[in-house]
């Protein structure tokens, strides 16, 4: 994933977001049309979430909340995967 992940998100984007985008597109790629999203309607719900998550974690960091499932992904992270 290190490799399709812009550099600016690096050190800005939740872990949590990140699995979630990750799962989003490997689901959307599968050779099986059954492991495929049935509608672009449950993509841009999944999308949603993965935002939320995203937005949620940011709220907890302004308030000085970070709590370890929700860290900010760090460089190494992402470069790792």
């Amino acid at each position: 994933m290190a490799l399709i992940v812009d550099p600016m998100l690096k050190g800005k984007i939740a872990l949590e977001c990140f699995r979630k985008f990750c799962k989003i597109g490997v689901s959307c790629l599968s050779e099986d049309g059954m492991q495929r999203p049935s509608s672009m309607n449950d993509v841009i719900l999944e999308l949603d979430f993965a935002l939320q998550l995203q937005e949620n974690v940011e709220q907890c960091k302004n308030a000085g909340i970070v709590t370890l499932p929700s860290e900010l992904m760090k460089k190494e992270e992402i470069s790792d995967k």
